[in-house]
C-alpha cells in the first residue's frame, strides 16, 4: 500500500532539531487548497509559478495523505498522534480543541533551542489554555475559530464581524487592528519576525497557516480578475485568486531567504490541510471527491520539502502503514529532548526523505482505536476491485464497518 502518513514528519523535525546544524524551518500551510490546485500538478487554468518552483526544488511526496478536514489534520500534524487520541472529532462545537496533555511539535522544537512563531489559522482551541501561546509558540499572531469572522456556539470563534480586509488579529494575547488583505497581513508579519530572529542568530520555526483559500471566497479584486471569465462562477474566480495571492506571498518569502543568505540553512515545507473545497470541477488530478470526503480527492495532499545542499530534489512514493494510529517506535536518533516527550506516536520521516523506508514497508496494517466506526477505508492490493467499484477512488477497496 502506498500512503504517506501525515504525522510521521514530527519525528523528522525532532531529529533535525538535534542535528549539528539546526536549520531554520519555514512551514507554509494552506486551508482548503487541494492537490489539483497547483499548476505543476496539471491544473489547466490556475497558475502558481512560485509553488511550481518550490516543488521542483524539493523532495516531493506524491502519495501523501491527510484528514478530510482541517482541525483533525492539524491535530495529527502537530502531535504525531491520531486526531481521535488528541480529543479532535470535528472542526467546531468545542470538538476542535487539542487535548491539554498532548505534546506539540512547537514544544519539542522550543525545548531544543528554537524560537517558534505562528501566523494565521490555529484551529485547535480558542480558550486561553488551548491557544498556541500555551502549546509551545513564543510568537502568536492568529485569527480565531476555523476562519476569519467564523463564530459557533461555545468557545470556537473569531472576533465577531471580522473581515478579510483589515482584520483584527490576536497578537500575543491582545487583539490588534491590521491593515491590508488577510494573507498579506500574515505573511508580512511572519517575514518581519523571521528577519528579527535571523538577525539575532536564533534558529526559528515559522508556521504560516493561512485561512485562505477557505470560504467565504473573497480575494483581492485584482487577483480574482485574473480568473474571471476563465472559470464558471465568480466564486471560483475568487477561490483561484486567493491561491494566486498565496503563491505571490510564498515567492516573496523565498526571495527573502535568498537575500538574507540563509537558503541553505533553512528547511522550507509546503502542505495543504485537506482536499480542494471549490476547485474539483475544474481540475482534480483525476481523483474522486473533495474536502470532507474519504475519497482520494479529500485526503491526498501536496508535501514539498526543500533544503538546498541537504535534500536532493526528487519525487518519492513510499510504502508505509495506512493509519496515523501507528506502531510506537523510538524517536529519531539523537533527539534527546524529544525522547522525554513520550506521549507522541512516531516514525521517522528522515528515512522517507533521504533513503529507503526499509522495514517500515513490512507492516501493512495498523490497529484502530477501541470503539466503533461507521465506515473505514484504505488501500491494499489484497482487496483489488474493478473500475466500477463504489470505492474505486478510495482505496482499491474496502469494507464498511458499521457500529452498533
Amino acid at each position: 500500500m502506498k500512503r504517506i502518513i501525515l504525522s510521521v514528519w514530527l519525528c523528522a523535525l525532532g531529529g533535525l532539531s538535534q542535528a549539528s546544524t539546526q536549520p531554520n524551518i519555514v512551514f507554509f500551510f494552506t486551508d482548503d487548497q487541494g492537490y489539483g490546485d497547483i499548476s505543476a500538478h496539471g491544473n489547466p487554468i490556475l497558475k502558481t509559478p512560485h509553488l511550481d518552483r518550490l516543488r521542483a526544488e524539493s523532495v516531493r511526496f506524491e502519495d501523501f495523505h491527510v484528514s478530510p478536514t482541517c482541525a483533525p489534520t492539524r491535530a495529527a500534524l502537530f502531535t504525531g498522534r491520531h486526531e481521535f487520541k488528541n480529543g479532535i472529532t470535528h472542526t467546531i462545537l468545542e470538538r476542535e480543541r487539542l487535548a491539554p496533555k498532548a505534546i506539540t511539535l512547537a514544544q519539542v522544537l522550543r525545548d531544543t533551542g528554537y524560537t517558534t512563531g505562528i501566523f494565521g489559522k490555529w484551529h485547535l482551541g480558542d480558550e486561553k489554555e488551548y491557544l498556541p501561546s500555551a502549546r509551545g509558540f513564543d510568537e502568536m499572531f492568529i485569527h480565531g475559530g476555523g476562519g476569519i469572522g467564523q463564530v459557533f456556539p461555545g468557545s470556537c470563534g473569531d472576533a465577531p464581524g471580522n473581515k478579510y480586509f483589515d482584520p483584527a488579529i490576536l497578537h500575543n494575547g491582545k487583539f490588534v487592528k491590521t491593515s491590508g488583505y488577510c494573507t498579506d497581513v500574515f505573511y508580512r508579519q511572519a517575514t518581519e519576525w523571521m528577519d528579527t530572529q535571523r538577525r539575532a542568530g536564533k534558529p526559528f520555526f515559522a508556521y504560516i497557516p493561512t485561512n485562505a483559500p477557505h470560504s467565504p471566497y473573497i480575494a483581492r479584486p485584482e487577483d480574482a480578475a485574473l480568473y474571471e471569465g476563465k472559470v464558471a462562477t465568480p466564486q471560483r474566480a475568487h477561490f483561484y485568486g486567493m491561491i494566486h495571492n498565496i503563491d505571490e506571498n510564498i515567492g516573496r518569502v523565498l526571495t527573502k531567504l535568498g537575500e538574507w543568505g540563509i537558503e541553505e540553512e533553512t528547511l522550507v515545507i509546503f502542505m495543504n490541510d485537506n482536499g480542494t473545497a471549490a476547485g474539483e470541477t475544474v481540475f482534480n488530478a483525476g481523483m474522486r471527491g473533495k474536502k470532507g470526503s474519504p475519497w482520494l480527492g479529500g485526503t491526498r495532499a501536496a508535501s514539498f520539502w526543500r533544503w538546498p545542499g541537504t535534500l536532493t530534489p526528487r519525487e518519492t512514493r513510499a510504502n508505509v502503514p495506512a493509519s496515523t494510529a501507528i506502531c510506537k517506535t523510538s524517536w529519531c536518533k539523537g533527539a534527546d529532548a524529544a525522547s522525554r516527550r513520550g506521549s507522541c506516536q512516531r516514525l521517522s520521516l528522515i528515512s522517507l526523505v533521504g533513503c529507503s523506508v526499509g522495514a517500515l514497508a513490512s507492516r501493512r496494517y495498523s490497529c484502530w482505536i477501541n470503539g466503533s466506526v461507521r465506515s473505514m477505508m484504505g488501500r491494499s492490493a489484497d482487496f483489488a476491485c474493478d473500475a466500477t467499484s463504489t470505492y474505486r477512488q478510495c482505496s482499491r477497496s474496502m469494507a464498511n464497518a458499521v457500529g452498533p
